[in-house]
């Protein structure tokens, strides 16, 4: 069990911190280009809510996760997930072309993200 919660807070915390609304302000996100469902390159998928709400979800693993997050007043996303009491989270820049989008987390890790239909 150890194991497992190490595997996946070393995944998470390459992409993720704390949020307690949808947007600094409060106000929601509906609009926002991160709201809708994405999938990494190594098979997990991204549901961001216009409500801060995100779950995280690995193709052929029964492991769902849900979490909160913002858009921070510069532009930047903070996420945050709790697991077994932890909270694991990051602040990340994101660009977004059309149906891609490009994540760089605190550390200088990119990941590349489609949006799925």
């Amino acid at each position: 069990m150890l194991r497992k919660f190490t595997i996946i807070t070393l995944l998470i915390g390459a992409f993720l911190t704390g949020c307690d609304s949808p947007s600094e302000d409060g106000s929601p996100l509906v609009h926002d280009t991160l709201v809708g469902k994405w999938e990494d390159s190594r098979g997990k998928n991204w549901e961001y809510f216009s409500d801060g709400t995100v779950l995280m979800s690995e193709k052929d693993k029964e492991v769902t996760l849900n979490g909160k997050w913002s858009r921070l007043d510069d532009g930047r996303v903070k996420v945050e997930f709790t697991m077994l009491g932890n909270s694991v989270g990051e602040v990340f820049t994101e660009e977004t072309k059309g149906d891609d989008i490009s994540v760089t987390d605190s550390k200088g890790h990119v990941s590349n993200l489609k949006r799925v239909k």
